[in-house]
C-alpha cells in the first residue's frame, strides 16, 4: 500500500452521544442504505468523506459514532452495519449501533477496550462465526507470530498479558499474491484485507470490492490514508500489489447478508 498504512490494530471507536449534524448525516446514510440496500450504492455515498486515522481511540471504553471522518476499517464497519441495519427494516442509530457491537466487540454488550477486536485476524473469524463473512484464504503462509500490540503494551502488565494470549491464540490466515488468479467467486460488496509484511502483525489495511470486470481485474473501495479520503481505487487489485511494498498478498472475505 502507498503511503502511510491503515494500521488496523491501532484504530476502532466511536461517541456515545451524537449532535444534530451528526444524526442527520445518519439519516441521509440510513435513506440511502433503505432504499438500495446494496454495499456498492452504500459505499458509493460515502465516497470523498475524510480520512481519520485512530478513529476508535479517542474514547477507548465506548462505542463512538463519529461521522467526522473514517480509517479503514471504520469505512467498511460503517457500510456492512447500515446494511444490516437496513435489511433489518429498520435504519435508526439504536439498530446501526446494535449491528456495529456485533461487528467490532467479542461480546457486543462489553464495549471495553480490551473487549474490541483489535487483530483483523479476530474480527474475520468473529464476522464468520456470527454469520456475516466467510474468509477466502489463498497458499501463502508467513507463519510470522504476532506481537504487535503485546510489545507496545509493555507499561501495562495486565495488558500485555492479555493481547499475549489473543496472539498465541489466533490462526493464521494464508494470503493470495498479486500474481495469482484471485477467487472467481468475488463480487461487489466482498471484503479485501491486505496482509502486512510488517513484523508482528497481521493486516495492514482493508477495503471493499467494487466492481470485478470481465476479465477478472478488481478495483475497490478503501480509505486512503494517501488522498485523504474514502475513493474507489484508480488501479485494480493486482496493479495497486505489485506497486505496494507494504503488503504481501490479500486474503478476501465473502460477505453473506
Amino acid at each position: 500500500m502507498k503511503g502511510k498504512p491503515c494500521l488496523l490494530v491501532s484504530l476502532l471507536v466511536l461517541v456515545s452521544s451524537v449532535s444534530p449534524l451528526l444524526a442527520a448525516d445518519l439519516d441521509s446514510l440510513c435513506t440511502t442504505a433503505l432504499r438500495e440496500q446494496n454495499t456498492s450504492k452504500i459505499a458509493q455515498s460515502l465516497l470523498g468523506q475524510k480520512y481519520k486515522a485512530n478513529t476508535l481511540e479517542s474514547k477507548p471504553n465506548e462505542l463512538v459514532l463519529d461521522w467526522s471522518g473514517f480509517d479503514c476499517l471504520t469505512f467498511v464497519e460503517t457500510v456492512y452495519a447500515l446494511e444490516l441495519s437496513a435489511q433489518s427494516g429498520l435504519c435508526t442509530e439504536q439498530a446501526y449501533s446494535h449491528w456495529l457491537r456485533n461487528l467490532r466487540y467479542r461480546d457486543p454488550a462489553n464495549t471495553s477496550y480490551l473487549g474490541r477486536l483489535h487483530y483483523l485476524t479476530e474480527w474475520l473469524l468473529s464476522a464468520q462465526s456470527r454469520g456475516f463473512l466467510r474468509p477466502l484464504t489463498g497458499s501463502h503462509c508467513g507463519n510470522q507470530p504476532l506481537n504487535f500490540l503485546s510489545s507496545r503494551a509493555s507499561s501495562d502488565p495486565s495488558k500485555q498479558k492479555f493481547f499475549q494470549q489473543t496472539e498465541a491464540g489466533l490462526i493464521e490466515l494464508c494470503y493470495f499474491t498479486a500474481g495469482e488468479e484471485f477467487p472467481a467467486m468475488l463480487a461487489p460488496g466482498d471484503l479485501i484485507a491486505f496482509r502486512s509484511g510488517r513484523e508482528g502483525l497481521d493486516f495492514n489495511h482493508v477495503a471493499l470490492v467494487a466492481e470485478v470486470k470481465a476479465d477478472r481485474r478488481i478495483f475497490f473501495y478503501h480509505a486512503s490514508s494517501l488522498n485523504g479520503r474514502i475513493e474507489r481505487n484508480v488501479e485494480d487489485l493486482s496493479t495497486y500489489l505489485k506497486k505496494s511494498r507494504l503488503d504481501l498478498g490479500v486474503v478476501f472475505a465473502k460477505k453473506l447478508f
